[in-house]
């Protein structure tokens, strides 16, 4: 909550300045996407005495891709350097393995994921036809628990802490319509973020690389 009420603080300041604005628009873009995310594929490998004192491996995985929603809205402070606010809603598949006693017992779920970004982007090309943009980016993000559950009814709960992360970004927008207020976005990011787990205390290293199209307003 404290990080997200200094990103309102942070739009609010910029809003009561007097920006240099474009000569074609307001200063406000507000965009919707849909995003597919790619982890980085990392596993939590965790080996305990199991029923009868033979030790047990249980892994805990992230190796598939997801997809989500996302929804930002970007002030620009000049034609050219803009402060963007966002918040984005993702699954992602992740793998439970069980191995004990020369068996190996699996099951898959989905964990979900809440993320509440701020961020700073440049505009190279405001104006143009197509205007393209580099940004720089912090996210804090929420992961719900998971609780999995083998074929021999072994049930495991793994659960992480919030995790705050930094990346990049490249983007870039279409407008079109009356005035150009409208436009197509896409955009591709990178989010470095590390999930420690609550049982084990090890990382999970998650990094998504995350690719994102939909459509943006000027008002």
């Amino acid at each position: 909550m404290k990080t997200l009420a200094a990103c309102l603080l942070c739009l609010a300041a910029a809003a009561a300045g007097t920006p240099l604005l474009a000569e074609d628009g307001s200063p406000w873009v507000l965009r919707g996407y849909g995003l597919w995310l790619s982890p980085a594929g990392d596993e939590v490998l965790v080996v305990r005495p199991g029923p009868g004192g033979a030790p047990e491996r249980t892994t805990h995985s992230i190796t598939e891709d997801g997809t989500g929603l996302g929804l930002a809205l970007e002030f620009l402070w000049t034609p050219r350097l803009g402060v963007e606010l966002g918040a984005l809603a993702a699954e992602l598949d992740t793998d439970f393995r069980l191995e004990a006693g020369g068996s190996s017992l699996t099951d898959t779920e989905t964990m979900g994921i809440t993320a509440y970004t701020l961020g700073v982007n440049w505009h190279f090309r405001p104006g143009r036809r197509i205007e393209a943009s580099l940004g720089a980016w912090t996210a804090l993000s929420f992961y719900d628990d998971v609780i999995f559950l083998t074929e021999a009814g072994r049930r495991e709960k793994v659960f992480v802490d919030d995790d705050y992360g930094f990346g990049a970004k490249a983007a870039l927008d279409v407008p079109f319509g009356r005035e150009r207020a409208w436009r197509f976005s896409s955009e591709l990011r990178y989010l470095v973020t590390i999930l420690e787990s609550e049982v084990s205390g090890q990382d999970l290293d998650l990094s998504p690389l995350i690719l994102a199209a939909g459509l943006g307003y000027r008002f």
